[in-house]
């Protein structure tokens, strides 16, 4: 009887861990939710991103965060090498930043993702979670595991 409960919590455990990680790392795209409104109503009125100038998106950034999170950025950024042919339609890139705090679960404690945000002329905002926004961008150093990210966000 003994064995088989130390079988079942060892089964157990491991899953409820990854559920807890889960949950939070979704909570923590809810409390980033406010500033990806304001990017998508800034691209909206101006047809582009916001440049990384926090005051563009009049956003009350004390207000984004939680017991999870410990910090968000918005960076707008071209990643190095790229090249806008004459006559092309430059495309925008962005990513918002989410780093969990000590109070997160300890599979993703001080780590971070980003939601990253493309923007081509004329077209609505693509956004998708990654430990990257690309492969010409810096990421994370220490980043949730990709296995948390929630499945409609990869």
């Amino acid at each position: 009887m003994v064995a088989i409960i130390g079988i079942l919590a060892a089964i157990a455990i491991p899953q409820y861990n990854n559920y807890v990680a889960r949950t939070q790392v979704s909570e923590g795209l809810t409390v980033i939710a406010p500033l990806k409104a304001a990017i998508a109503e800034y691209d909206s009125v101006e047809g582009t991103l916001p440049s990384s100038d926090r005051s563009l998106l009049g956003v009350d950034w004390n207000a984004i965060s939680s017991d999870l999170v410990s910090s968000v950025s918005w960076t707008e950024f071209t990643p190095g090498g790229l090249v806008v042919l004459p006559g092309a339609t430059p495309t925008k890139f962005g990513a918002i930043g989410i780093t969990f705090s000590s109070s997160a679960h300890e599979l993703i404690k001080d780590r971070g993702f980003f939601l990253c945000a493309t923007k081509l002329a004329g077209q609505a905002i693509a956004w998708r979670c990654g430990t990257s926004c690309s492969t010409l961008m810096l990421g994370f150093g220490s980043a949730v595991d990709s296995k948390f990210l929630p499945s409609g966000c990869k």
